[in-house]
């Protein structure tokens, strides 16, 4: 499944932000704070509805990082996603 046909199967206006982490480096402690910071800097702007980590490596990274990275963001570990990317971040857009 591709992310294209994930986001036809959702019938509101859904924003996927996919990150695919070099999973060869998740035991470097340096490379996940960097990573960490990154990820920060690169979503912080956004009010993120859910963090879906794909691998027992990406729950890890992310659950450890979870308050720095996406303070008060879900966080789902559903095998569902992982067609999508090892770390995928979801807004849904709706009308106020």
């Amino acid at each position: 499944m591709q992310l294209a046909s994930v986001r036809a199967g959702v019938a509101e206006n859904v924003n996927f932000y996919v990150t695919y982490p070099e999973s060869s480096r998740w035991d470097d402690e340096a490379y996940r704070e960097s990573l960490a910071e990154t990820l920060r800097h690169q979503y912080g702007g956004l009010r993120l509805d859910l963090v879906m980590a794909v691998s027992y490596p990406a729950l890890q990274f992310t659950l450890q990082y979870r308050h720095t990275m996406f303070p008060g963001t879900k966080i789902s570990n559903q095998v569902a996603a992982t067609s999508i990317g090892p770390l995928s971040y979801v807004t849904k857009s709706v009308a106020d």
